[in-house]
């Protein structure tokens, strides 16, 4: 799978929350009085605490996770957690684990949602470019490709066009494609996408073409 990219440092500070070792990637933000809260707005990026597993509605049949940042209880919905619904919280998370978040939005009633999903997303797609090659995990299969995971919750199509030939089959004068097992890791090439992440064309013949045949 496609490693999470490192972190990179921000102009923003970082302000610790007191008694915790919580920090909220913000210039803006601010501790209160008491230092139990912090002030958070959409698109910061805070490290949180897991408290518990909850269901966010009673029609839920799959949890979702309240944390702490700092003094302040946020609640970060499953379908906004890597990996869901191929991976439920439990199998991810557990109880006073730390993880780093996005606030995605702040309501006039001060609750707060947050996301891994999001902030996983950009930081893969801000590591990648065309050309580079990356492992993936194949997800499913349609008539015109299979669609596969990079990691970070990307996922791209890779398209019949864009595949190997069989090796059974090479010699033929138009071969079939190669088959991919659904669940399996397989080595692709980035060929483009769009500039918000979307549209991931990838691609396998190119990876083992000579040189100068590339893209």
């Amino acid at each position: 799978m496609f490693n999470q990219p490192v972190h990179r440092k921000t102009a923003c500070n970082q302000v610790r929350c007191p008694g915790t070792n919580f920090y909220l990637m913000s210039s803006k933000a601010k501790k209160s009085a008491n230092g139990a809260k912090i002030n958070l707005e959409r698109g910061q990026i805070a490290k949180a605490r897991v408290m518990k597993f909850i269901k966010a509605s009673p029609n839920d049949h799959d949890s979702s996770v309240l944390l702490k940042i700092g003094g302040t209880t946020v609640l970060m919905h499953r379908t906004e957690m890597v990996g869901y619904p191929r991976f439920k919280a439990e199998q991810v998370l557990k109880a006073n684990q730390e993880v780093e978040v996005e606030i995605i939005k702040v309501a006039e009633n001060g609750q707060v949602r947050v996301s891994t999903k999001v902030l996983a997303f950009k930081r893969t797609i801000a590591q990648i470019e065309p050309g580079m090659v990356v492992e993936a995990e194949v997800l499913r299969a349609t008539n015109y490709g299979y669609f596969v995971h990079i990691g970070g919750g990307v996922e791209g199509l890779l398209h019949n066009n864009d595949m190997c030939d069989d090796e059974d089959d090479e010699d033929a004068e138009y071969p079939q494609k190669e088959s991919l097992e659904i669940g399996s890791n397989v080595q692709v090439v980035i060929l483009s996408f769009a500039p918000d992440g979307s549209r991931l064309a990838l691609g396998r013949w190119q990876i083992f073409a000579s040189t100068e045949n590339r893209f």
